[in-house]
């Protein structure tokens, strides 16, 4: 209980920090003082009209995709070279917006409308064809009534136009100031110096002095239940203005007063010794120029264990220049993480630029993420990402949504309800089949090769009809139309003998399931199978 309270209030604090960073890279700083004073003068309305009324165009690139994840599921196989793009308007006084898509994939196009307009979701039924692309055995003749659009209405939808200014990162909401005065007040003075030779003021933090702070500001918010409380209640119906401030604000203190009865409320330096076996904090520091419009720096460091199987980090390094109205900077993230039990090791970056003004902005990024068994002799995947973004405020932009009636649209709720056949998941992720699953005498079948490969096994045939399935932990053979099979040597036999349909080898899902360790569950209302590999 303790350890998962500390890990929410650390990831409170640094998000609190980055924003102090970008706060301040708007303003002259010096020490704890001068920054609590800025923070109560910051102000919070957005410099320009970009982000009111504006467009812009966002394309995406997979420049690589490849490893035994990705050959597991047919539909993923062909991504390399794909392209995504976005052209969008958007009218946030308005509630609405407009955007079209063309996405190239395997020498295929497709192209579509998207439209929101303020609770409402609209799509045009070229979307179906998406559908088709990943999921083969999607019937799209059941759409044969549908002519033009599917539609989804939503109360949340709400939100996206309440916390637009505060995601584009023009506008910092009032309540979110409050929390972070409140947070920075508790900071100890020791970790603020500031460099006249410089000209920056600098917040470092070790794993001592991240403890240290964090309990200093446990403290306050044991002294300072009921302030707290409002902060925090003020904050988040912000976000979630449907949320009841007094009802959310009596939940908070109740949750403090508990936790503080039971002895489960960390407030002491032992609390902060699981935290240690998480999280290693090697670096924070925030260096912020207290000339207006000097470079900022912020870096963040960290390894995390706490399971002897699982090691790793990762490094936050983001650099940036100009005021508010003309701002421009880089960023980089890079994580690396080893798993011994299942001896994988993963390590990528994501990474960028991006510059902005009151009335335009672009940014570019990049993706890599690979993850490799600890001998390198196995991929399990390779993927890079590229992608660039402009937008620009728009005065002139006109946004049509359709008009929606009986005849020309569909409810997608309704439509996605429809039963579409098995579906088979595996730790909550759909697998793809080249041939549909089905029921046979109360069992399911499958693809052998399909579910195998995305179970981690390796597949091969052997002439006239052997197939021998390979992994770490277990080998298994079986034959065409014999119910016989080897597991690790033992000979076993199964309820239902493989056979061919489709020149795929089909088998009952709980046979390969079960021989592999797994749990399997069947919802006989949705027809679908639930396999646990945990």
């Amino acid at each position: 209980m303790r350890k998962g309270k500390v890990a929410v209030l650390l990831l409170c604090l640094i998000f609190c920090l980055s924003v102090v960073y970008s706060a301040g890279a708007e303003s002259p700083l010096s020490a704890k003082q001068l920054l609590l004073n800025k923070l109560e003068s910051l102000e919070l309305e957005p410099t320009g009209e970009l982000y009111k009324t504006f467009s812009g165009t966002a394309t995406y690139t997979i420049k690589e995709l490849s490893g035994m994840l990705i050959s597991s599921v047919e539909p993923l196989k062909n991504l390399t070279g794909a392209q995504f793009k976005l052209d969008y308007g958007f009218l946030v006084p308005q509630n609405k917006l407009e955007a079209n898509y063309d996405i190239i994939i395997n020498q295929g196009q497709y192209k579509g409308d998207i439209y929101l307009d303020a609770t409402r979701l609209i799509l045009s039924s070229d979307v179906l064809s998406l559908v088709k692309l990943f999921n083969p055995e999607f019937n799209t003749e059941e759409s044969g009534t549908l002519t033009d659009y599917l539609y989804l209405s939503d109360p949340e939808i709400t939100n996206i136009w309440n916390n637009m200014d505060v995601s584009s990162g023009q506008k910092i909401p009032p309540e979110f100031k409050e929390l972070l005065v409140f947070f920075v007040e508790a900071v100890p003075d020791q970790y603020f110096t500031t460099s006249l030779v410089n000209q920056k003021v600098t917040f470092s933090l070790d794993q001592d002095g991240l403890e240290d702070v964090l309990l200093a500001i446990l403290i306050k918010v044991k002294n300072e239940d009921e302030r707290f409380a409002e902060l925090a209640a003020g904050l988040l119906t912000t976000y979630s203005p449907g949320e009841n401030k007094a009802a959310m604000q009596k939940k908070i203190l109740d949750g403090l007063e508990e936790s503080i009865q039971d002895g489960s409320f960390p407030d002491s330096a032992d609390d902060f010794q699981e935290l240690g076996e998480v999280i290693v904090l090697n670096q924070l520091s925030c260096e912020i120029p207290l000339l207006p419009g000097g470079q900022s720096n912020f870096t963040m460091d960290f390894g995390f264990g706490g399971d002897a199987a699982l090691t790793g980090g990762i490094k936050v390094d983001v650099v940036t220049s100009g005021p508010a109205d003309n701002n421009s900077g880089t960023y980089a993230i890079d994580f690396e993480v080893q798993e011994s039990k299942q001896k994988i090791k993963a390590n990528g970056q994501v990474s960028g630029d991006f510059r902005q003004t009151g009335k335009d902005g672009e940014s570019n990024v990049t993706i890599r993420v690979q993850a490799r068994d600890f001998s390198e002799t196995t991929t399990f995947l390779n993927m890079l990402l590229e992608g660039q973004s402009d937008v620009k405020v728009d005065q002139s932009l006109q946004i049509n949504i359709p008009v929606l009636t009986e005849s020309n649209s569909m409810n997608l709720e309704k439509y996605l309800k429809k039963p579409s056949g098995v579906s088979v998941l595996v730790d909550g992720r759909p697998v793809y089949f080249d041939v549909a699953p089905f029921i046979k005498d109360d069992r399911t079948i499958v693809p052998l090769r399909n579910l195998a490969e995305t179970l981690g096994c390796a597949v091969t045939w052997t002439e006239p009809d052997r197939i021998d399935l390979n992994r770490e932990d277990i080998s298994i053979t079986i034959y065409i139309e014999n119910p016989m099979y080897t597991a690790n040597g033992t000979e076993k036999m199964l309820d239902a003998c493989p056979f061919i349909k489709d020149e795929r080898t089909m088998v009952p899902l709980r046979f390969i399931a079960e021989e592999f360790g797994c749990r399997v569950q069947y919802e006989e209302v949705t027809q679908t199978v639930y396999i646990n590999t945990q």
